[in-house]
């Protein structure tokens, strides 16, 4: 689990920067009045593989949303059976997506972006690749969650 974290990490932080320049030619493209046609596109692409990465990332780190005020108040046996609806229902939920990300990305891959030419798939890859991690990363959770008190670590 490390080395994905680690991966995602690297690959999220090259994104961000990427992003960063393409912005700032974009600023400076704009205040100079010179027509910069690809750096909108980029972008945006880069936004959206960023966005899911970055998704699959914070879920590695626990950065996931949660609110517990009411759970916490739960005995033990009833956070428990909490914790395994919500992996269960998460597990589903990331089948679902990474199955719908496939099939989208079977229907767009190929397609050119408009200014660069470049296939739009291999952006759109970032769907499926985030969602089979956080599938992965739901999985061993789940087996955290039902491992007995004594054996867990």
């Amino acid at each position: 689990m490390r080395k994905i974290d680690k991966t995602l990490e690297g690959v999220s932080s090259v994104l961000l920067i990427i992003l960063t320049m393409v912005v700032t030619i974009q600023i400076f493209s704009r205040v100079l009045s010179i027509s910069v046609p690809w750096s909108e596109e980029l972008a945006r692409q880069v936004l959206i593989a960023f966005s899911f990465l970055g998704g699959a990332l914070a879920y590695y780190k626990s950065g996931e949303l949660k609110i517990t005020m009411l759970i916490d108040v739960f005995p033990e046996t009833l956070r428990k059976w909490n914790d395994f609806i919500i992996s269960i229902l998460s597990i589903v939920i990331s089948l679902i997506v990474l199955y719908s990300g496939i099939l989208f990305l079977s229907d767009i891959w190929g397609t050119p972006t408009v200014a660069l030419r470049w296939n739009k798939g291999i952006f759109f890859l970032a769907i499926p690749i985030s969602f089979l991690l956080i599938f992965i990363k739901l999985t061993r959770n789940l087996f955290g969650i039902m491992k007995p008190k004594e054996i867990q670590r």
